[in-house]
């Protein structure tokens, strides 16, 4: 059976096919928020996204384009998915179970479509770049897609990325305490690229880890924001043992070029009115 993938096809369009290099110890999940437009900064947008520790390597993604790259790889539905056929029959996907022998279970018929649960929105993420960290090493390499919408109807799809040994940021810690999802946590503060970050980690969790590209604290960053406001990550949920995949977009070829090429090919390059939220980059050229 032929399957559509329309009503998810925003979200897999960065993953289609990945490589799996590691395997998660433990995952965060961090609500992310940003100020679109600096001249509108009560305006936020929100999106969730997922850090995974393993022995070898940490990554960084967007959890929707996680869960679109799970399905892809799979092809088996672990989220409630339901499939719809050109007749308005639905049918439940059951875990673990194919979609073909779902669709044949429910008596579908023709092209079905995919239609997601209420916690995997159908909306394209905010994050689309994918951070893979080598923890010993500290080599990362963020890779991303940018749809060029200037040229609609035939809008433009680019890969790009860039590879970088990771500067430890200089912290300085403070006895000021928090509570952030359920852990006591301490406050520091650095300026790390091109920003004044404020975070909050943990002593509970002595893994000196964080979202993005922040580390090197002797715990485990459960909230980061810059003290302008315009971004933040604060933790809503901490799992260990999850031996959740660690994985590579290998399907698409990238283009890798020096950051800084990277950060104002974003920032002035694919401007435009459609995608407000590229015109604030969470790293800077300063």
């Amino acid at each position: 059976m032929k399957k559509s993938l329309i009503t998810i096809l925003l979200m897999t369009s960065f993953f289609c096919y990945s490589q799996t290099i590691d395997h998660a110890q433990l995952e965060v999940m961090y609500r992310y928020e940003n100020v679109n437009n600096t001249l509108e900064p009560e305006k936020r947008t929100t999106d969730e996204v997922i850090l995974l520790i393993g022995s070898k390597y940490t990554g960084y993604f967007s959890w929707k384009n996680y869960v679109a790259d799970s399905l892809r790889r799979t092809n088996r539905a672990e989220y409630g998915l339901q499939l719809m056929d050109s007749e308005g029959r639905f049918v439940a996907v059951r875990a673990g179970e194919d979609f073909d022998a779902a669709a044949a279970r429910g008596g579908l018929s023709g092209t079905s479509t995919i239609i997601p649960p209420r916690n995997m929105p159908s909306t394209a993420p905010l994050n689309r770049a994918q951070y893979l960290t080598n923890r010993k090493s500290t080599e990362v390499i963020c890779m991303e897609h940018i749809v060029d919408l200037r040229a609609l109807p035939n809008a433009q799809t680019h890969y790009i990325s860039y590879t970088e040994i990771l500067k430890k940021p200089v912290w300085k810690i403070s006895t000021e305490t928090d509570q952030i999802a359920g852990y006591r946590s301490q406050k520091a503060i650095t300026r790390y690229g091109g920003r004044d970050w404020i975070v909050w980690f943990t002593h509970e969790i002595p893994v000196s880890e964080g979202p993005w590209k922040l580390r090197g604290l002797p715990g485990l960053i459960l909230k980061a924001e810059t003290a302008d406001g315009e971004f933040s990550l604060t933790a809503t949920s901490v799992s260990r043992s999850t031996n959740r995949p660690i994985v590579k977009d290998e399907n698409n070829i990238y283009r890798n070029m020096p950051k800084k090429e990277f950060i104002k090919l974003k920032t002035e390059g694919f401007k435009n009115p459609y995608l407000p939220f590229e015109y604030n980059h969470i790293e800077t050229l300063n």
